[in-house]
């Protein structure tokens, strides 16, 4: 199966989301071949990950401190971002879409919308009854599949549409122990 993970690590230096992003590669790149679209042109996470992906595309917006400025170039990365995303699945041809993040379930759910490509959403935080939090949900319902990280953020989920199919699936729990002399 053919695999495009879109992610956004531009927003942190190396995030908890971007960590379970490199081990979801990790699993999944045993069996499947999978493509990444980033944010970001050269992350810390990029480089963990080129390991395990065959293509790394680059979505990029350029930064501001200014507010409506970021904003700004966010919707024009957003636009730029699915006509890319189109190419990609013209040119590789993708059998579905692993999505990480708000921006990127809104990016899914039209490419859904545009190329019926099925897509899944990784839930890292909980929904919150806000317009954005109701639109997200709303946006959970075409996905193929909603992954949680804890009850809690399934709970915040279901509460805003208790339609939409969960899977709860840990975050994995990483430590070394290291033997005094």
């Amino acid at each position: 199966m053919k695999i495009l993970i879109l992610e956004d690590s531009s927003q942190t230096t190396y995030g908890g989301g971007q960590k379970i992003s490199k081990l979801v590669c990790k699993a999944l790149s045993q069996r499947n071949e999978l493509l990444l679209m980033d944010y970001a042109s050269d992350s810390l996470f990029i480089q963990d990950v080129k390991g395990y992906v065959q293509v790394v595309y680059f979505a990029g917006y350029k930064f501001s401190k200014e507010k409506f400025i970021q904003r700004f170039y966010q919707a024009v990365a957003f636009v730029k971002s699915f006509f890319k995303i189109l190419r990609i699945l013209k040119d590789q041809k993708v059998d579905v879409l692993y999505t990480t993040t708000k921006l990127t379930l809104f990016l899914a759910y039209f490419i859904k919308v545009y190329t019926r490509t099925p897509f899944i959403y990784h839930a890292h935080m909980s929904s919150k009854r806000t317009i954005s939090g109701r639109i997200s949900v709303n946006f959970m319902r075409f996905s193929k599949l909603v992954i949680a990280v804890s009850n809690y953020v399934k709970d915040t989920i279901q509460e805003l549409n208790a339609d939409i199919k969960i899977q709860v699936v840990y975050n994995p729990i990483e430590f070394s122990v290291k033997k005094k002399k």
